[in-house]
């Protein structure tokens, strides 16, 4: 599988079963999806896991990948030479928005989801928390650790960005009731080739 420079591939697939989230099996898919970029066999990746739990190939440490279950969705980011995060969120998640916001958010995205009706602010609600998922895991952070040090696009009509940080966001299609975002650390937006 050829990666370009500067190209972040995105595989994404409907949960083949919402009880489980998607989650069986995704490390085999995992391994189905990186070993055409490294030409091994699915079987003989080794994985380890950050300070985070970002899992990595030791073996291969110019691929760099992440993924995110939703309900709904299995997304798998894919670069090589640049960290990436991916996250995707379902927008009837049952969760406390402010509640959960006030905790974690950072003060120009509260102020600004104050300002919107309840429709629009939960969309936007789970944009932010979806931007700011794919970049603590494009840093190989916690949500917690490094939360507020950085800001997000709280606006779901514009397009995604993050202040505060070298890194550059893209807004993958999923569905009207989804969320996906991916992050690429580094200077310079990446090329999103989406392979669905």
């Amino acid at each position: 599988m050829e990666l370009a420079a500067g190209e972040v591939h995105l595989v994404r697939v409907r949960a083949p079963d919402e009880r489980a989230g998607g989650r069986v099996g995704s490390r085999e898919r995992l391994r189905e999806i990186l070993a055409p970029y490294v030409n091994v066999d699915p079987a003989s990746l080794r994985f380890e896991t950050g300070p985070q739990g970002k899992p990595f190939l030791p073996d291969h440490p110019t691929l760099h990948f992440n993924l995110s279950h939703s309900m709904r969705w299995w997304a798998c980011a894919v670069a090589r030479n640049r960290e990436v995060g991916v996250d995707v969120e379902d927008l009837d998640r049952r969760v406390d928005v402010d509640r959960i916001g006030v905790r974690l958010f950072a003060p120009a995205e509260l102020a600004a989801l104050a300002a919107m009706e309840l429709p629009r602010r939960r969309r936007a609600f789970f944009r932010i928390w979806a931007q700011r998922e794919a970049v603590v895991k494009a840093l190989g952070e916690g949500m917690f650790t490094c939360g507020r040090s950085f800001s997000v696009e709280p606006d779901p009509a514009k397009p995604p960005r993050v202040d505060g940080l070298e890194l550059a966001l893209l807004e993958a299609a999923v569905d009207d009731e989804s969320v996906c975002i991916v992050a690429a650390k580094g200077r310079g937006a990446p090329r999103l080739v989406d392979l669905a």
